[in-house]
């Protein structure tokens, strides 16, 4: 019971650091897409930019290795997290009962956290098949 809590403990801080690196990479790409973040004059924002993302990188990936993949009930065949979203949010009906509960996670995710945060306002989206 002990190693269960525990394991819920550090994928709710594992969700909470995935969400807050999200949050900076959308912004460096904003940054980015304004043409304010380039090697030259400013190197080490830069550096520290790139850092960040692939810090997020590792983050996402662990999010989806480690939680998505229990609370889905299926092993991780996408590398990041938002592939295996967008997925579930676009499965076909083969399954109802598993593709409905996907959906509504990858529906909770979308509408709750990710979609608000990205410039284009839809990260995670009905027209987007990842596979």
């Amino acid at each position: 019971m002990k190693y269960l809590i525990c394991y819920l403990l550090a994928m709710l801080a594992l969700n909470v650091i995935t969400y807050q690196l999200y949050l900076a990479v959308m912004h460096l790409r904003e940054m980015r897409d304004a043409g304010k973040l380039k090697f030259w004059p400013h190197p080490f924002r830069w550096a520290l930019a790139y850092f960040t993302l692939i810090v997020g990188l590792v983050a996402d990936t662990l999010l989806n290795w480690l939680w998505l993949s229990v609370v889905g009930l299926q092993w991780p065949r996408e590398f990041l997290s938002t592939a295996r979203l967008n997925t579930w949010y676009n499965a076909p009906e083969d399954c109802r009962l598993l593709t409905e509960w996907r959906r509504g996670i990858a529906s909770g995710y979308g509408d709750e956290f990710l979609n608000d945060a990205d410039p284009d306002g839809s990260h995670i989206r009905k027209d987007r098949p990842w596979h």
